[in-house]
């Protein structure tokens, strides 16, 4: 839409996007896997990947290409609009929140120690992503960060012998994020958020 009306804007990542589009501006797919994850995950080297894939899809999910083309886009290129999207956290949560302390009874002691603090890592990780976005996008851009869900931790935690522990919806849930940075936040366009957060959820 924002293209439509000649606005350049880059895309990165966004959800769904398969095949690049055309637009005035960057549209960069998913289709990039870290490097290494030795910072997420330093007893990786431990891992048989025959029989445990999971390493293979985070560094997809992890897309740091993404976030090179994203800081690229942002400090080199320009710009009215832009959407960044990182899939990591959402693959994370689904495949290692299992792990977090406390240890669930099915987990093993080696899968608590090599994956216990992925998560926490992770979420430090994107923190970091975060930060240099919002360098680049400089304070008088409005910076819209939303997260349409969480996941259970904790004892909120699927049991492994519930019908409810491969069921991925019960691992949803309806707490999630929206936060705004704009040089001034007025009373309607408050009202206006407000009512994007119940229809986008």
């Amino acid at each position: 839409m924002l293209a439509g009306h000649g606005l350049r804007s880059h895309v990165i990542g966004w959800p769904g996007a398969v095949e690049a589009a055309e637009i005035p501006g960057l549209f960069v797919t998913a289709g990039f896997g870290a490097e290494s994850l030795a910072e997420l995950v330093p007893l990786a080297q431990r891992i048989n990947s025959r029989y445990d894939d999971r390493l293979g899809g985070l560094a997809k999910a992890m897309a740091c290409s993404l976030h090179n083309a994203a800081t690229y886009a942002l400090a080199e290129q320009p710009w009215e609009f832009a959407a960044v999207h990182y899939d990591a956290l959402a693959y994370c949560s689904v495949h290692f929140a299992e792990s977090l302390t406390p240890r669930m009874a099915h987990v093993s002691l080696a899968d608590q120690e090599i994956y216990g603090d992925l998560l926490p890592a992770v979420y430090r990780f994107h923190d970091m992503l975060l930060g240099t976005l919002l360098d680049l996008a400089g304070a008088e851009t409005a910076v819209l960060l939303v997260a349409p869900f969480g996941y259970a931790s904790g004892s909120d935690r699927p049991h492994k012998n519930s019908t409810r522990f491969s069921d991925h919806s019960s691992w949803v849930t309806r707490t999630g994020l929206l936060c705004l940075r704009a040089p001034s936040v007025l009373g309607e366009e408050s009202a206006a958020l407000h009512r994007f957060w119940r229809v986008f959820t």
